[in-house]
């Protein structure tokens, strides 16, 4: 999600809802991860995920929101921790 762009995380949303109602995501775990965090103004990890509501999953559904920069390397190396652990 582009934490940056305020006026168009509704999109992210629509598309966060559309992709979660496939039959092939389900009880899959789910990263969202929150880019662009190095822009003053960016949305915190939390408001992106009450933006694209994701406590409305339930709680048998986990998740993860990961702040990161693609600029500047913030966060790369938890996603991919966190990517190798759920492949293992």
């Amino acid at each position: 999600v582009d934490s940056s762009d305020k006026e168009r995380v509704n999109i992210a949303e629509e598309e966060f809802w559309r992709i979660l109602s496939s039959p092939a995501a389900q009880n899959i775990p789910l990263g969202i991860i929150a880019n662009k965090q190095d822009i003053a103004g960016a949305l915190t990890p939390g408001e992106v995920a009450a933006q694209l509501r994701v406590v409305e999953l339930g709680p048998n559904r986990p998740f993860m929101v990961f702040p990161t920069s693609m600029v500047t390397g913030e966060g790369v190396q938890e996603v991919i921790e966190w990517l190798s652990a759920i492949n293992s």
